[in-house]
């Protein structure tokens, strides 16, 4: 298996090349009061999503960009819930109404 580099493309040759090849490193700090663990390790996962399809052998000229678009559209969805608790919209539970 293909080590992931920490910095730069770290000499990455997966037939990826340029700035959109760069692994995330997830180096932010997340506000714990704004999410919670559960969504703190989602955006870790998707982090480590990106690393790891770095390392697939290159299919599609297009894969790149639309895995990397999908990620930050993920990435998007998980801040925005943090954003809400942090301006105070009343967040209901979904999860209530459902029967089991």
């Amino acid at each position: 298996m293909k080590e992931i580099p920490t910095e730069g493309n770290g000499g990455y040759s997966s037939g990826y090349s340029g700035y959109n090849s760069i692994p995330m490193t997830p180096l932010w700090i997340i506000d714990e009061d704004k999410f919670s663990k559960e969504e703190q390790e989602v955006l870790h996962s998707l982090a480590s999503a990106w690393n790891k399809f770095l390392l697939l052998p290159k299919q599609h000229p297009d894969d790149l960009d639309e895995f990397r678009y999908a990620i930050h559209e993920a990435q998007r969805i998980v801040a925005i819930r943090g954003v809400r608790k942090d301006w105070g919209f009343p967040i209901e539970d979904l999860n209530k109404n459902e029967t089991k």
